[in-house]
């Protein structure tokens, strides 16, 4: 990615202590200055993960911030993911199903990319493969929370495992 120039820097860095002290709205309007003062594929990134936090409705406008971030960091199976679960929450499943599938053949040990690749699978009544992808997230990481948990019981039960 490209630097920051001095201005972007300081208000990239005052979002990033705002998101860790848990003041997200305040961090949304940070990383959206810093892409008035240059627009830079990090900021659009932490714009995108500040809107994901937010849920609801917000979840929508994350989608072209993950995009833009993709421009200047296409290789990022993390991008990848996060934009993956925007399209899951949205509906878009064939788009989760995109970007999850290239997340995961960069980087084939991101737990997250597999367990959303399951959830989009579930959505779509692909119960055996949903199965397949918790499996692999399992594999990776066997300590996934109740809710996960939950999901992963209810798809095997629809794949009849």
């Amino acid at each position: 990615g490209v630097a920051l120039n001095a201005d972007a820097q300081s208000v990239f860095e005052q979002g990033q202590g705002q998101l860790a002290n848990g003041d997200i709205e305040g961090a949304l309007a940070s990383f959206k200055q810093v892409r008035t003062l240059q627009d830079n594929g990090l900021a659009a990134f932490y714009e995108g993960y500040a809107l994901q936090q937010l849920g609801g409705g917000r979840i929508r406008e994350a989608v072209p911030a993950y995009q833009r971030a993709l421009q200047d960091y296409p290789d990022s199976d993390i991008i990848l993911n996060n934009l993956g679960y925007a399209y899951i929450q949205t509906g878009r499943y064939d788009l989760a199903l995109d970007n999850l599938n290239k997340a995961l053949t960069i980087n084939a040990s991101n737990v997250n990319a597999h367990i959303n690749l399951g959830l989009t699978n579930y959505n779509l009544g692909r119960y055996a493969d949903a199965v397949k992808a918790f499996d692999a997230a399992l594999a990776l990481e066997p300590n996934q929370p109740e809710i996960v948990q939950q999901v992963i019981a209810a798809a095997k039960a629809k794949a009849g495992q």
